[in-house]
């Protein structure tokens, strides 16, 4: 099925990270910013609030996990004494690969996002 019609959903937000680069860039080659620039600035934009919202949403699954880690009994802790004798205990697995994923993600996309940095330091360079 070919494709004929979409939406166009904005995201309205300052891209606060660069903005000193941007004036001094600005300062430089008359007000304009070169293509590839722009498009690597909002790149990175895009990658840090990826990561902003993965490490948010981490944070409550770790939360989610702790919650039920805490009601864990003696039997459930295990010691060099108990290897092999202790009970693990039962929490929600679904919440812990959710957790792998998510740092799995957070992991590709910080490396992502260091290398779009370097790519974008390079060009104001």
């Amino acid at each position: 099925m070919k494709i004929t019609k979409w939406l166009h959903l904005m995201e309205i937000g300052k891209i606060h990270w660069a903005e000193r680069i941007w004036a001094t860039v600005n300062r430089s080659n008359k007000g304009e910013i070169p293509r590839k620039m722009r498009r690597l600035c909002y790149y990175v934009t895009l990658k840090l609030r990826m990561i902003e919202m993965l490490i948010r949403r981490l944070y409550q699954e770790c939360d989610d996990l702790y919650k039920q880690a805490r009601r864990h009994e003696e039997r459930h802790v295990f010691t060099p004494d108990l290897i092999g004798k202790a009970h693990a205990l039962k929490v929600n697995d679904e919440l812990k690969y959710w957790i792998m994923i998510d740092l799995d993600s957070l992991l590709f996309e910080i490396d992502s996002c260091c290398e779009l940095v370097m790519k974008f330091l390079l060009e104001v360079y």
